[in-house]
């Protein structure tokens, strides 16, 4: 029925939205690449470097939805997907406690390329925020997600869904502007004859 249909739609749109939400950061990490690299190259680098990843952790994580063992629910009731993974790891005991920690320390890990990619962001808004030392900006968006973790660590599932959906929505129209430009507005014979990087950073041009 519709609760079905909305349902599918909502959790397509969080895949979608954790895949494309890199589309707008993806560069920041190909620009040490050699000026030669061929593009398809980067392009399968880049696509399955995400791939493979995410698709692993979506997978892992439908398999474990799965489950039907009271202590599992419990778990995952209590706690969360942190409780059900710690409730999966229990059986290993101290080496399970210590995956754990590890699991634990790697989403700090995971949010330092978004970090970085935030500071590049908001230096690229414009002149005055670029003057400011990036390191600034790191820190600010480092105090931002840092209050938003902390008040909402006990909803942290309806967050993540729910900024993941409005992201999804957002990195659609992202992707489509994008698109246009590069194939129709940027392509070699186009209105705009191609790509100039000596005006990256000349905003009259």
């Amino acid at each position: 029925g519709r609760a079905l249909s909305a349902d599918i739609l909502s959790f397509g749109g969080i895949v979608f939205g954790s895949f494309t939400g890199w589309a707008l950061v993806a560069a920041d990490y190909n620009c040490r690449l050699p000026a030669d690299t061929p593009p398809m190259r980067v392009f399968l680098l880049t696509f399955f470097g995400l791939f493979i990843p995410i698709c692993f952790v979506q997978i892992l994580g439908a398999a474990l939805m799965t489950i039907t063992d009271p202590a599992y629910i419990l778990a995952y009731a209590d706690g969360s997907t942190g409780g059900l993974i710690a409730q999966v790891l229990s059986p290993w005991g101290h080496f399970g406690q210590f995956v754990l920690v590890l699991l634990a320390l790697s989403v700090v890990a995971n949010n330092i390329p978004n970090t970085y990619s935030t500071g590049l962001s908001i230096q690229a808004l414009g002149h005055p925020f670029a003057i400011i030392p990036r390191f600034f900006w790191v820190f600010i968006a480092f105090i931002a997600y840092t209050v938003a973790g902390v008040i909402g660590r006990e909803h942290f599932n309806a967050i993540l869904s729910n900024f993941l959906s409005i992201l999804s929505y957002w990195t659609a129209f992202f992707i489509v502007i994008v698109a246009e430009e590069h194939f129709i507005f940027r392509r070699k014979n186009g209105p705009l004859g191609g790509y100039n990087l000596d005006d990256y950073d000349t905003p009259s041009k």
